[in-house]
């Protein structure tokens, strides 16, 4: 009976070991995790303005040059998925701001998105007055979606409430 409950006790404790063992590589397999959203976080942001960066130098109302919308408005229409950020920066030049995005854990880069900003009357989100290009691309610098609102020669995308309608073309394309 008393080698029974040594044996008992010797299972609990190397289960416990074994737990603690478990516990501490998943500790430790999150931290890498974060620690490489982070690092794609700031590869993604690198050179690059904030939103507020960039509107605070900018100010309100913002129009691009004429030459700065052409050029974006030309390089859209060439884009393709998978092309990295270095082929984008040749085709529409660097983004007016850019921005990551992860997990609400802050354990997952999710993406990377940078705006080409064409007209911006006023500080507000609005489809109808706004003008932008918006580019996607995923961990590996690879561009994975894009959108264009309000660029003259470039469908829009639907918006918030627009009715659905089978004619409408989308300028937006999407990783299959």
């Amino acid at each position: 009976m008393r080698k029974a409950l040594q044996v008992v006790i010797f299972l609990l404790l190397s289960l416990a070991a074994l737990g603690a063992i478990a516990f501490t590589r998943f500790e430790s397999n999150l931290q890498a995790r974060r620690q490489n959203a982070l690092v794609l976080a700031r590869n993604c942001q690198s050179g690059h303005l904030s939103y507020q960066e960039f509107h605070k130098k900018v100010g309100f109302p913002f129009t691009a040059s004429a030459d700065r919308i052409s050029k974006i408005s030309s390089g859209y229409r060439q884009l393709h998925l998978q092309q990295t950020t270095v082929e984008v920066l040749t085709l529409l030049g660097e983004p007016d701001h850019a921005q990551a995005g992860g997990s609400k854990k802050g354990d997952a880069f999710l993406f990377c998105r940078w705006m080409y900003e064409l007209k911006t009357p006023e500080d507000l989100v609005n489809y109808k007055n706004n003008s932008w290009v918006e580019l996607f691309f995923d961990a590996n610098g690879r561009l994975k979606d894009k959108d264009a609102v309000n660029v003259s020669g470039i469908p829009n995308r639907p918006m918030p409430g627009d009715p659905i309608k089978s004619e409408k073309p989308r300028a937006r394309i999407a990783a299959r």
